[in-house]
């Protein structure tokens, strides 16, 4: 039986939870890094024809997740002291952000 409190499975679970989160942060931010040519028109039109009032939610959406995929970066690859309460709230926001323009327009 696994003992779920062992300092040596605890430190296995902690690192298989950086790997998965840093995968996933890094396919977001692959996604965001190929797509960011459509943020650039968008942020370039404007005051021009084109411009709808949907890309403010999108453009909100979209720099609040990339907040928050920096913000699990930072945590995970910390060496030093840090205020991790503050970084937490920070990412927090970052997600409640996300979730909340998420959940008003779609």
């Amino acid at each position: 039986m696994v003992n779920w409190n062992s300092p040596i499975t605890l430190e296995q679970e902690y690192l298989s939870l950086v790997i998965i989160s840093e995968v996933a942060a890094g396919i977001y931010l692959w996604e965001w890094a190929t797509t960011v040519y459509f943020d650039w028109r968008l942020f370039s039109s404007i005051g021009k024809k084109e411009w709808r009032w949907t890309a403010i939610p999108y453009l909100i959406s979209r720099y609040t997740a990339l907040g928050a995929v920096i913000c699990v970066f930072v945590f995970f690859n910390l060496k030093n002291e840090f205020n991790l309460k503050v970084l937490f709230h920070i990412a927090l926001a970052f997600g409640a952000i996300v979730h909340q323009e998420n959940s008003n327009f779609t």
